[in-house]
């Protein structure tokens, strides 16, 4: 016999699964969808989970990072066409710290740049980059880095700062 909370339970659970949009439900289409100006969220991650070597030197030459850029009103992530940046600061920094830290390094892939980074993921369209150091490598064992959206007009939109630890753990 059926507990009188458990068909409300399960009518609730019904209504949540079936009123959000699940990316399993909704097809990645086969080329990108036009770029937009605006975004609710950034969100970028690490491929590798660490630091990458890309050449025959021993030691980390940078990261290589995907970010996906969401809106509310859409299913599938969203391209963009302003500018997208990366932060990198050396050691564990929260949200508040990185306003008053300095940055250990910054790229800037500008509108013109973007359609070059674009790639097609499980999730949906994104652009992928190397972001490299060259030979002033981080110190620390963890960095943070975040990424940040420069629409064509309005404020910036900043990713969560994202951990990377610089050696396998």
């Amino acid at each position: 016999m059926m507990r009188p909370a458990a068909p409300i339970a399960l009518m609730a659970a019904a209504v949540l699964v079936g009123g959000c949009p699940q990316n399993g439900n909704v097809a990645v289409s086969r080329t990108p969808p036009p770029p937009v100006s605006q975004v609710d969220k950034v969100s970028p991650e690490v491929v590798h989970s660490m630091p990458v070597n890309w050449d025959d030197r021993p030691g980390p030459d940078g990261l290589q990072v995907r970010v996906h850029f969401f809106r509310l009103d859409r299913d599938l992530p969203v391209t963009v066409s302003g500018t997208v940046e990366f932060v990198l600061y050396e050691g564990r920094l929260s949200t508040g710290d990185v306003r008053s830290a300095r940055p250990f390094r910054s790229w800037a892939f500008p509108q013109e740049a973007l359609p070059r980074q674009i790639s097609r993921s499980r999730y949906g369209w994104c652009y992928a980059m190397q972001l490299g150091w060259g030979m002033h490598v981080p110190r620390s064992g963890v960095v943070t880095l975040i990424a940040r959206y420069l629409p064509p007009d309005g404020p910036a939109v900043l990713s969560s700062p994202m951990l990377v630890a610089m050696k396998p753990q």
